[in-house]
């Protein structure tokens, strides 16, 4: 026997909840525990808050026969009663993940998606339109016949591959499905049909709330209902006197006015007993929920009247706000409510905060609502993927697809889960780094001895205890993924005793107990939720797959998907919050203000967008060829003004609106034209401008002390302003004083003021601790005299502390360089050993020796990295002939000259290394040795005499600098000269004079030309780009050993054709040449007297372009800012080259002026 529907109808805020409710209420209280059962049905995200409505208020708190129920939970009801629920029920995730095991195997047979099918997200993008079909009664028999139709018509539209492969995988799905599972949605259509035999409806009274419309299957389970239970009662906001107008897709109620006719006829058909609708709130009458507020009735009634009927008094209920950007207007936002509820008395949840976006807002709001100290609770569906474990999965089956990649790996150790701690963790990865550790490396039976030496040898063997252990927990998976003929049940079993070897419950557990001891609900909810939706996703994958033969890689997409689609659905901890929701999701209670952030243009009202898989124009195609899916964009926009009149009706009594001008890129952003509706209804509504920060004034300045934190906060930024020379608002002097006096808040206002305050300037060190930290050997580098020029702090860092930068396996720069040393250095020594120079080997043999030399140095090199790729062994040809081209130019250069190599790689103040350490007696009597590695020493002999030059190799073209060298910056080549000055006179007992110091690029080069050259053109062009660079002795002697053709080749050219030194030639005197000698040694033992007096201050310098900061790896530890008062460059003047000479010369004996 049909039974009976009602109607209940009203505009917003004219109270259908509070009726149904009531009704309930009223229907409990006559009738009592006994009778047919009482429903309340609702969506899904709303249960839980109707369910606390309904409870709190009911005379019988505790009662069986009034439920709350949604679409889902009925099903599972009637279901489980009706035995419609006998086969295994599977999930969305458990059927989004079979449908990924279907995509796989059919990609090769599908026309379009085929392509998509490996893109993120193109699965649940699927799945959404799959189950569209299914709530909309649509058999893939007829998308396949709609595809067919379009096929033959002749018309090439990729409708037709779609809808060939939706069709395909559809009919796949309903066949793996059909007899194996309940499909999720496929359970209304089973609800429909079992709903007469449920002994739980018999007689019931049904109450339907909250929707806005339904799904065909939805109105299939309304219509069951109506012929099964006695009544059901549905509320609609509708406006009663549009009824008796036909429908049209612009009325603001369109979308209800369309449910209410479908329901209306749906029992017409059914012979349902139609009841006479009840009709909240007739025109007259001023709606229950804006009778605090006529301002906010005014706008209920008209805001989408026309033609406009303006409000003729004060505003005082509505505020519009601009803000800066959405961070302002959200802290402006928590600055209202702070005030509601402090001086107004307000509880947190008579206040919501409403957007059309969350994803714009919902991390901003957790942010600043964190640091106001607002209790609230976002009203969002929470993606998984960032949580540990999620993360800790897709790593350990990313080890077993990578073969033990280091991402993985360290992503998987740094999720905390497993027991190992993060101290532990950085030191492995630290190694693994540092080695390029990859692959069966992990599981090797050997130790792990990358490393050289045994100063470490402890450490060392911790290190290869903790790759052990992690190796111990992630084998056991890897040899399981390693076996034949494998099944989703197979691989979820290994995955499960992995996560239960590593104590992963028990782990989350203790993370929920202790978020919950520090009063972070949400957080202990997610980690016990997070858990128990993994399990719930395993068994899913499991009844859908367990039988399915998966290869290791496609489990792990599988479960990938799965991961992706879960989403945790949290509660709100606790009774007294604000809520954050959106408009589309969350269901707002009875509240006094609403706060809609984010009234921008496309943002309120939102500019709806085409679905992912059929676009408008192929639905609207289907519709006319009939059938039925969802709307399109269009008319979801069209619906837009009906979530905008539910968005600014939600307050009883204060309503704040508020935008954005600017995105976080800084991209001006336009106001909604809600906002100017608002100002053409309320003519006398002013436009507030949210403030970062105070402005002086005292009664706004009242506003920014919410809490002790953020007003020292704010006192901070107003000192900020004071020393700047601002004037600071009296308000902030009283803060200052009333937070000192208070025990408690003083610690706060002293952090917050100690940025003022703060300044990065070191004290010196002790003498006698700068000794013990410097003078372990007594020796010293041109490098770190270098490095304390620079900056004194630098070189703290480097040499006093010992910091050094994370070796990372691979090859830069410096590195290259260290092996193309090696090699230049092989090779020289090979000729020191035939007696022999470069200018000896004809261009064949030369290459034959470069060869040799980078073949026996590959192996041995950096852990035999040039060997580990087929990009390194690219990059070693390259270095071949990079090497090959060097030493052909430094054949060149000794054909041209007089000069043979004498050492290579010449170390001197080292124990037993071929020349003295250069050793200085320091202003207070400290000795101080000069320690180092010249690169080459090259001879030429006349007579009695023996002239010597020093050459440095570079990974670059470098010029020396005499002010560099003045500054100390560029002391390397002059140090290098003093001690070969000095050594090699100790060593012969002929007159052994320097003759040049020079750098040597080992670079590619490149010729450039005008035109074309002849080949001894372009060799001569080639050795130019070769030539030395530095300074030579500037005698028709020693120029003539350098380069006897003197044709600018083995350097710039020194002389005149009437042999007088060339102006801004690399020629200096031989008094010029002792100068720079004495000068050396002066600035050696003046850098060596401040490094051990202590001096550590931050000090980079800066000249021209080029400052000490260039190529730091420590500017965290020196916080140097340019930008704060306290912290500026040492610049360092230009000089001319004469004032270079003549401040040097000042500088050796004693006195004259200083330029730094």
């Amino acid at each position: 026997m049909a039974g009976a529907l009602r109607f209940i109808l009203g505009r917003a805020g004219t109270g259908k909840t509070y009726t149904c409710l009531k009704e309930i209420k009223e229907t409990l209280a006559q009738e009592g525990e006994e009778g047919p059962a009482l429903i309340l049905l609702v969506p899904e995200q709303a249960t839980f808050q109707m369910e606390y409505e309904l409870f709190t208020t009911m005379p019988r708190p505790a009662t069986a026969r009034a439920q709350v129920l949604s679409f889902r939970r009925l099903a599972r009801r009637v279901l489980a009663q009706t035995g419609g629920a006998a086969r295994p029920w599977l999930g969305e995730l458990g059927k989004r993940m079979v449908l990924r095991s279907l995509i796989q195997k059919h990609k090769d047979s599908l026309i379009l998606f085929g392509r998509s099918a490996s893109t993120p997200g193109f699965t649940e993008s699927l799945a959404h339109t799959l189950a569209e079909f299914k709530l909309y009664n649509i058999a893939p028999q007829e998308l396949a016949q709609q595809a067919q139709e379009l096929t033959q018509s002749g018309k090439e539209t990729p409708l037709a591959g779609k809808l060939h492969d939706l069709a395909l995988l559809y009919g796949e799905l309903e066949a793996y499905l059909a007899p194996r599972y309940t499909d999720p949605e496929g359970y209304l259509a089973y609800l429909a049909v079992k709903l007469k035999e449920a002994s739980l409806l018999q007689g019931a009274h049904v109450w339907v709330d909250g929707f806005t419309g339904f799904t065909p299957q939805e109105f299939q389970v309304l219509e069951s209902l109506m012929k099964t239970v006695a009544e059901v009662n549905i509320s609609l906001c509708l406006d009663v006197r549009d009824l008796s107008q036909p429908s049209a897709e612009a009325d603001l109620f369109h979308p209800t006015r369309e449910t209410y006719d479908k329901l209306l006829a749906a029992a017409r058909s059914q012979q349902v007993k139609l009841l006479l609708p009840l009709v909240l709130n007739p025109e007259e009458e001023l709606a229950p929920r804006f009778r605090p507020s006529p301002e906010l009735a005014h706008l209920e009634r008209y805001f989408f009247d026309y033609p406009t009927r303006m409000w003729a008094g004060p505003v005082n209920s509505i505020r519009e706000v601009a803000a800066a950007n959405r961070r302002v207007e959200v802290e402006a936002a928590a600055r209202e409510i702070i005030r509601l509820a402090r001086d107004c008395k307000w509880r947190w949840r008579d206040m919501a905060l409403v957007v059309r976006d969350l994803e714009l807002y919902h991390d901003l709001v957790a942010t600043v609502f964190t640091d106001y100290g607002i209790p609230y609770f976002i009203d969002r569906k929470r993606p998984v993927l960032h949580h540990p474990l999620a993360q800790l999965v897709l790593a350990a089956w990313e080890i077993v697809n990578s073969n033990w990649s280091y991402d993985a790996v360290f992503r998987c150790l740094k999720t905390d889960l497993l027991p190992i701690s993060r101290t532990d963790v950085d030191r492995l990865e630290n190694y693994v780094l540092a080695y390029g550790i990859r692959g069966k490396t992990w599981l090797r039976s050997a130790a792990w001895d990358f490393h050289v030496g045994t100063a470490h040898e402890e450490e060392w063997a911790d290190i290869d205890l903790l790759r052990r252990q992690v190796a111990s927990w992630l084998e056991p998976l890897v040899a399981v993924c390693k076996q034949p003929d494998l099944t989703g049940g197979s691989l979820s079993t290994a995955l499960w005793l992995f996560l239960e070897e590593l104590e992963v419950g028990p782990r989350l557990n203790q993370w929920a107990q202790a978020a919950a001891a520090d009063g972070d609900l949400e957080l202990a909810q997610e980690h016990t939720q997070v858990w128990i939706g993994f399990l719930g996703l395993l068994d899913e994958l499991v009844v859908g797959l367990g039988d399915t033969v998966l290869s290791p890689t496609e489990y792990a997409e599988i479960l990938a998907s799965g991961l992706e689609g879960l989403r945790l659905g949290l509660v709100p901890p606790s009774l007294d919050q604000v809520l954050v929701g959106s408009l589309e999701r969350s269901r707002h209670p009875n509240v006094r203000a609403a706060f809609v952030l984010g009234v921008s243009e496309g943002v309120l009202p939102g500019r709806a967008s085409e679905d992912a898989v059929l676009s408008d124009r192929e639905r609207e195609q289907l519709l006319e060829a009939g059938v039925e899916l969802a709307p399109t964009s269009r008319v979801n926009q069209l619906h837009e003004r009906y979530l905008t009149y539910i968005a600014l009706t939600r307050a009883s009594e204060r309503l704040w609106v508020s935008f954005p001008l600017a995105d976080p890129e800084g991209k001006a952003l336009a106001p909604s034209r809600v906002v100017a509706r608002l100002r053409e209804l309320f003519p006398s509504l002013r436009e507030d401008y949210a403030m970062a920060d105070p402005s002086g004034d005292p009664i706004e300045d009242l506003n920014f002390l919410t809490s002790p934190k953020l007003a020292a906060q704010h006192l901070a930024s107003q000192l900020r302003l004071a020393r700047a020379g601002h004037a600071v608002g009296p308000v902030w002097t009283l803060v200052q004083q009333y937070l000192y006096s208070q025990p408690n808040w003083a610690v706060l206002a002293q952090q917050a003021v100690a940025g003022l305050v703060h300044s990065n300037r070191v004290q010196p060190l002790p003498p006698p601790l700068a000794r013990r930290l410097y003078s372990r050997h007594n020796r010293i580098s041109a490098t770190r005299l270098e490095r304390f020029a620079a900056c004194p702090f630098q070189h703290f860092t480097y040499h006093g502390l010992n910091l050094k930068a994370r070796e990372v396996f691979g090859l830069d720069l410096p590195s290259l360089g260290q092996f193309t040393h090696a090699v230049l250095r092989r090779v020289t020594e090979r000729l020191l050993t035939a007696d022999r120079g470069f200018g000896d080997l004809a261009p064949e043999e030369a290459v034959q020796m470069v060869q040799e030399e980078v073949e026996q140095v590959v192996p041995q090199f950096s852990g035999g990295i040039l060997t580990t790729s087929p990009r390194y062994l690219y990059l070693t040809r390259r270095l071949n002939r990079l090497l090959t081209s060097a030493v052909d130019v430094l054949g060149e250069q000794g054909r041209q000259g007089c000069f043979r190599p004498w050492y290579a790689e010449a170390k001197f103040g080292y124990p037993g290394a071929p020349l003295p350490g250069l050793q200085f007696y320091l202003a207070d009597g400290t000795k101080l040795m000069l320690a180092g590695q010249i690169d080459r020493i090259d001879r030429a002999q006349v007579g009695d005499k023996s002239y010597f030059t020093i050459v440095d190799y570079k990974s670059r073209s470098q010029k020396l600098s005499l002010l560099e060298v003045y500054f100390g910056l560029s002391l390397q080549l002059l140090v290098y000269l003093l001690a070969a000055s000095a050594g090699l006179r100790a060593e012969e007992h002929e007159l052994v004079l320097p003759a040049g110091i020079f750098y040597f690029a080992v670079r590619e080069g490149f010729v450039r030309s005008s035109g074309p050259l002849s080949p001894a053109e372009a060799a001569k062009a080639r050795l130019k780009q070769f030539r030395l660079e530095g300074l030579v002795r500037g005698e028709a002697e020693v120029v003539q050993l350098l380069d006897q053709q003197g044709g600018g080749t083995v350097m710039a050219p020194i002389l005149n054709q009437d042999g007088r030194l060339r102006k801004g030639s690399p020629a200096v005197s031989e008094e010029q040449f002792e100068l720079l000698l004495d000068f050396a040694a002066e600035k050696v033992k003046e850098i060596g007297f401040r490094t051990l007096k202590g001096e550590v201050q931050v000090a980079p310098y800066k000249l021209a372009d080029s400052t000490a900061c260039d190529y730091c790896d420590f500017p965290a530890v020196c916080q140097f800012d340019p930008l704060l008062v306290s912290n500026a460059y040492r610049v360092l003047p230009k000089l001319t080259g004469d004032e270079v000479w003549q401040a040097m010369q000042l500088a050796v004996k004693g006195g004259g002026p200083k330029y730094e």
